[in-house]
């Protein structure tokens, strides 16, 4: 497992031993997709407009590996139009991936209070965006056994989420489309960046925009104020480590010592530790930024060791 120590240095442990590293690497360019090489607006499901997913193309030639990214915003909020970030753009011509930038069905009130698109209907739609994926491979030119879930804050938590439950054949949607069941949801590997991993400690932050979120994204009453009105037992099945096994997919999870929305010590370590538990310290890198905050990016990801991951779980090293 990688650990970017606190003073800024990359550290690996691995076995027991530390070795220091550099992470310099991180100033590198990005070469971000050009308008041209966007297919927008391909719809995965058609119960939702919210269902559809824009591919981004490398101008080498395929069959692509695929790394699909999920937004943020807390399970309510943003859309796919932000694109795919810096550090992942960069995978693109790097390792010739297809990037699909993610819309999902956000979690919201009707107007008698009623909750609309609660859990797990955004899981249920990264897995069915999966399905599409394999099933339609040869049609958008990629690797259907090479795609990678990566995602930032509630977008990390869902890849997260999505990504260990299939492994263990759990939280499959009820109403997958006839043409796509055939299919599994599994992936290669994750990339979590500042996720949510434990709900009901997020949902326990005495901050608006976790409680909130929380609320609706569980389907419970609408927060006004005080504790997330939530049952005990709803916590569990949105939480990762439920799902984290030996058959879990590798995961690089990065993390900001200055976030103070997704606190690392409560989110990102544990997480960490516990994924490495179930498939060893070496099929998990855990980096941890001392200079960013929630909008972690490509300057405070150690770069370097996001790369090795990727090219690791491509060759089989990291499994």
């Amino acid at each position: 497992m990688i650990i970017r120590a606190l003073a800024g240095a990359a550290v690996l442990l691995l076995g027991g031993a530390i070795v220091a590293g550099t992470a310099s690497s991180r100033d590198l360019p990005y070469k971000v997709p050009a308008p041209d090489s966007v297919v927008r607006d391909v719809a995965y499901d058609s119960d939702s407009p919210e269902q559809a997913m824009d591919l981004y193309y490398p101008s080498t030639p395929g069959p692509h590996p695929v790394m699909v990214w999920i937004h943020g915003g807390g399970w309510t909020s943003g859309d796919k139009s932000e694109g795919l970030p810096d550090y992942l753009a960069a995978e693109l011509e790097r390792n010739n991936f297809i990037g699909v930038a993610l819309d999902y069905r956000l979690a919201h009130y009707a107007a008698d209070g009623t909750p609309v698109d609660a859990f797990p209907a955004a899981v249920d739609d990264v897995k069915t965006a999966v399905r599409f994926l394999k099933a339609n491979a040869g049609r958008y030119d990629l690797r259907a056994n090479d795609i990678f879930l990566a995602g930032v804050s509630a977008g990390g938590h869902l890849a997260a989420l999505a990504a260990t439950s299939s492994a263990v054949g759990l939280l499959e949607p009820g109403d997958t489309p006839a043409d796509l069941a055939s299919y599994d949801s599994r992936v290669r590997a994750v990339i979590d960046v500042v996720g949510i991993s434990d709900v009901k400690a997020w949902g326990e932050l005495d901050s608006v925009w976790a409680r909130g979120p929380v609320a609706a994204f569980l389907g419970c009453p609408e927060w006004s104020g005080g504790a997330v009105d939530c049952p005990s037992a709803a916590y569990a099945p949105a939480s990762i480590d439920t799902y984290l096994s030996p058959v879990s997919p590798p995961a690089f999870l990065a993390y900001a010592t200055q976030d103070v929305l997704v606190p690392p010590a409560e989110q990102g370590r544990p997480l960490a530790m516990q994924w490495a538990a179930a498939i060893g310290r070496s099929n998990v890198v855990y980096d941890e930024s001392p200079t960013q905050g929630h909008d972690l990016d490509g300057r405070g990801i150690d770069v370097a060791a996001l790369h090795d991951f990727v090219d690791g779980v491509l060759a089989g090293s990291i499994s």
